[in-house]
């Protein structure tokens, strides 16, 4: 459930997804919320939106890069 401004467009990258709800009123959040136990089960669909790794690949390399250049930018000063 996605709370969204009615006075806005959706932008989400979820708005084509199956089974998620957009709600811009306590009403419509309201109704979902009464209903969602007659609202069958969505199959988990993270893996094809988020991309997920238990090694974290992409945050190391950050976390190593940024600690690279910290370290660089403090020897320049040294200088």
């Amino acid at each position: 459930i996605t709370i969204v401004d009615p006075s806005s467009l959706n932008l989400s990258p979820l708005k084509d997804r199956e089974g998620v709800f957009f709600v811009s009123s306590h009403e419509e959040l309201a109704s979902i919320l009464n209903h969602i136990k007659s609202i069958a089960k969505m199959e988990d669909q993270s893996d094809s939106f988020f991309y997920l790794d238990s090694e974290l690949p992409r945050w190391k390399k950050l976390l190593v890069d940024n600690h690279v250049t910290e370290n660089h930018d403090r020897l320049k000063d040294v200088k």
